[in-house]
């Protein structure tokens, strides 16, 4: 909801209001004019108060089956996180996919893959680097090379 709309909806509960008093004291009196504005002022933060907390348990919780209908303006504020979220499930089963397709080739290599981050510490490694090197990849992950590699060609290779 653009915010010309939001304003123009708030514009108009003011109007709303401001009609809704003057009838009030018109026919009941400005002490009971001022308690129905006071008591309808209430009542719409009471409402904004709970979108917001529906909100902000639906965020803390993330799920998207759960998303909640929360009214106003409020939907286009949750609707959005939605479709946020929704792009990053999408966007996390996309390099879920990928790194299974590439942990797959990378297993079928007749030579040894190792990968590791810029401190050189293991990420993963298939099978055959496994035997070559005496690795394993859930143990070893984490690890820094050139402390279970001591190779002196491979230490001089990969540090260069």
């Amino acid at each position: 909801m653009p915010m010309t709309d939001v304003f123009m909806r708030m514009l108009w509960k003011g109007v709303l209001f401001c009609g809704i008093a003057l009838i009030a004291r018109l026919l009941w009196g400005p002490d009971a004019a001022m308690v129905l504005i006071i008591g309808l002022v209430l009542l719409i933060l009471g409402r904004q108060a709970l979108a917001a907390q529906r909100l902000k348990d639906w965020v803390g919780d993330m799920r998207l089956d759960n998303a909640p209908r929360l009214g106003d303006w409020w939907d286009e504020l949750g609707s959005r996180i939605y479709r946020n979220l929704k792009l990053y499930e999408r966007q996390q089963q996309m390099l879920s996919n990928s790194l299974l397709g590439f942990r797959n080739a990378a297993h079928a290599l007749p030579d040894g893959v190792i990968t590791v981050n810029p401190q050189l510490q293991i990420n993963w490694c298939n099978e055959t680097a496994e035997t070559h090197f005496g690795l394993r990849s859930g143990r070893d992950s984490g690890q820094i090379i050139t402390n279970l590699v001591r190779d002196p060609d491979f230490v001089g290779f990969i540090k260069a």
